[in-house]
């Protein structure tokens, strides 16, 4: 893909967007769409690769990420949490910007779906305490759960005996 341009060595423009030559045809592509949306992107990864949201969260990933999402920002490499408070800092290295897992821990404190979206108290302390890369100690789960593994822990679990409830 090339940037069109014109005989002055400008871009060319359409609709205010920069136009791209993609195997002989013309796009015109919003720069500021593809960056939000890449950001949405790699924000969603972290909710999908999070140890917190596994053991902590009733709903899947990508349930959390669609709604808590929103309080994620990428700045380069670094990822920002903010709530309505302002950015969130972290509890226990004071001055420093909260981890990932921290600020959602942070953020769910106070949040009216708190009860909606974790899981009940004694599912979090066994989740906690089961060792990673490893299936759950019970051998029934729900779908949701199972959905919110990695493909190495669904295959322990599915060989060890665990059903699908």
């Amino acid at each position: 893909m090339q940037l069109k341009l014109d005989t002055h060595g400008h871009a060319v423009l359409k609709d205010g967007m920069p136009v791209y030559i993609a195997n002989g045809k013309e796009i015109a592509i919003d720069a500021a769409s593809v960056i939000a949306e890449r950001d949405k992107h790699k924000v969603a990864t972290l909710f999908h690769q999070s140890e917190y949201v596994r053991n902590n969260m009733e709903m899947p990933a990508g349930m959390i990420a669609d709604y808590f999402g929103k309080y994620f920002k990428l700045d380069g490499d670094t990822v920002t949490a903010a709530d309505e408070n302002g950015v969130i800092y972290s509890r226990e290295r004071i001055g420093e910007l909260a981890g990932f897992d921290e600020a959602l821990d942070i953020i769910l404190g106070n949040h009216h779906l708190r009860g909606a979206v974790m899981k009940p108290a004694r599912e979090r302390s066994a989740a906690k305490h089961q060792a990673p890369g490893q299936p759950p100690a019970s051998k029934v789960m729900p779908r949701a759960s199972f959905d919110a593994m990695n493909p190495r822990q669904k295959m322990s679990f599915m060989k060890s005996g665990g059903r699908l409830s």
